[in-house]
């Protein structure tokens, strides 16, 4: 066969790109969840009855449609949403919410397109109709070759959250040569027929996917690995604008790093007692010379936690390491992340250096009673570094009355979750506070104070006019005259406006009489 040098070059870009394709699937492609295809599918485009249908698989994106999940073609759904390196979850941003309709999967058959084909002269709907035609709902033939697929694809697509054995008929046509991988079929029609495979991530979604589509949905498992079958938990010594490191010996696991003493928790150890006794073997560190003052928990999905300890040395410590330290070092604060550190340090520092920060500095909140706070927002401070320093102060519970407070309220609740945190935001520009703004923030308080240790700190942004004029409202609701209560307010923080007051006297008026 003689080809023209385009056509060549063609050929060998396409030969290239399987061989690529050969080498991350494996020796045996069909290893996992492999279909039955007749030899034709190889070469040919037939056409295949409704009750004779082929199996393949297929994966999709999950994406918000108009507040319930639904399954789209993630390539294309990439596209549109100009997300092209993106991971299609959930709760997406407002301009994925409405991609093409022909793009979402639908319940029961589900019929070609003919987005992103490069045939002219397509209408909206027609039959694969050559070779090179790029339409088509694309399945593959087993599940090793789906995985390699997604594998390959994910930094243009994100993971692979979503897939399912799919029955395909109709026209149904042979892999398209530099658009599609080998063992893919692009069928006409196509339906879901096994259990959806849904992310961990994305279990939030199974019921409504499950209900939807009418299927079974099973949530796949982390694919994670740990060192420690009960967690592990290390110690960070902080002394004098240092902290001690320890370098890994070449012969360990990532060896030629620098990490924190620490290890695997044993089977009814505390992360405490696992931290100071591996510490002790690896650097020969004496508990009574040192104090902690922090504990920072990174939970991987799966359930498995990390446990750091943040400890202040109280004396100077005595050090000599064992054969997992090949060398001890004071590292100033600032030359850590100069080191080549262990992945887990790596990732885990930014969090550990605004615990350790947070001592130095004070938030922008202030004491009205024993048990009641008000202020602003962090500011420019990392929301961990924040909420060290709320943790410091004793408050455990927040009522943030900002309206953009949700991403600070979601890393509150993902790393300190004993801390309650509501939410109760409204603009400050002079118009009357609803009755329900201040009933949410009153009535959480309310039930925070049911706890004789419990503190709760009412904060907007400035601390001048929404977090004080809640905090008057809480102190009404506890009893005290208005008068005194603003006067404690404006006393305990003189920039205080509360320019809410009028609205806040008024809610508790109503709400009494």
């Amino acid at each position: 066969m003689y080809y023209s040098l385009p056509v060549f070059y063609r050929e060998l870009i396409r030969a290239v790109d399987h061989r690529s394709q050969d080498n991350l699937i494996g020796p045996d492609p069909m290893a996992e969840g492999a279909q039955d295809w007749p030899a034709w599918t190889a070469t040919e485009a037939r056409t295949r009855r409704a009750d004779r249908p082929l199996r393949g698989w297929r994966m999709w994106a999950v994406i918000d449609q108009d507040g319930e999940p639904r399954l789209c073609a993630p390539f294309v759904a990439g596209f549109r949403a100009g997300q092209t390196s993106a991971s299609f979850v959930a709760n997406t941003p407002s301009g994925f919410h409405d991609p093409e309709p022909r793009l979402i999967w639908a319940p029961g058959r589900n019929t070609n397109s003919t987005i992103g084909c490069g045939e002219r002269g397509h209408g909206k709907h027609h039959p694969l109709v050559s070779w090179d035609c790029g339409c088509g709902l694309r399945v593959v033939q087993s599940l090793t070759v789906l995985r390699a697929l997604a594998t390959s694809q994910t930094p243009r697509i994100g993971p692979n959250v979503a897939f399912a054995e799919v029955d395909v008929w109709g026209k149904v046509a042979p892999f398209a040569p530099g658009n599609d991988w080998h063992y893919t079929l692009r069928a006409e029609h196509a339906r879901i027929v096994g259990p959806l495979h849904l992310d961990h991530t994305l279990a939030g979604c199974a019921d409504a996917l499950a209900e939807h589509y009418g299927i079974e949905v099973i949530i796949e498992a982390p694919n994670c690995a740990h060192w420690g079958e009960h967690g592990a938990a290390g110690l960070l010594v902080v002394d004098k604008g240092n902290v001690l490191l320890q370098l890994r010996p070449q012969d360990v696991y990532e060896g030629g790093t620098w990490s924190i003493p620490g290890g695997a928790r044993g089977e009814d150890e505390t992360p405490e007692d696992a931290a100071l006794r591996e510490a002790t073997e690896e650097t020969g560190i004496d508990p009574d010379d040192i104090e902690i003052t922090h504990i920072y928990t990174d939970p991987c999905d799966c359930g498995w936690e990390y446990v750091t300890h943040i400890a202040q040395a109280t004396t100077t410590p005595t050090l000599h390491g064992n054969w997992e330290s090949q060398e001890l070092r004071w590292v100033p604060f600032e030359g850590v992340g100069n080191l080549p550190l262990h992945p887990g340090l790596r990732n885990a520092w930014p969090a550990l250096w605004d615990i350790i920060v947070a001592d130095d500095s004070d938030p922008n909140i202030t004491q009205i009673t024993d048990r009641l706070w008000t202020g602003g927002d962090r500011g420019r401070t990392a929301m961990l570094t924040y909420l060290t320093q709320v943790d410091l102060a004793g408050i455990t519970h927040i009522i943030d009355c900002r309206p953009q407070g949700r991403s600070d309220q979601q890393v509150a609740q993902t790393l300190t979750p004993h801390v309650g945190y509501l939410l109760n935001g409204q603009a400050d520009n002079g118009q009357v506070m609803p009755d329900s703004w201040f009933d949410a923030g009153v009535d959480f308080a309310l039930q925070a104070l049911t706890d004789p240790d419990a503190q709760v700190l009412a904060h907007c942004q400035l601390g001048i006019n929404r977090g004080p004029s809640m905090a008057l409202a809480i102190l009404l609701a506890t009893g005290m005259e208005p008068d005194a209560a603003l006067t404690a307010i404006t006393d305990a923080r003189p920039i205080a406006e509360v320019a809410y007051a009028d609205d806040a006297i008024a809610w508790w008026t109503r709400r009494t009489t």
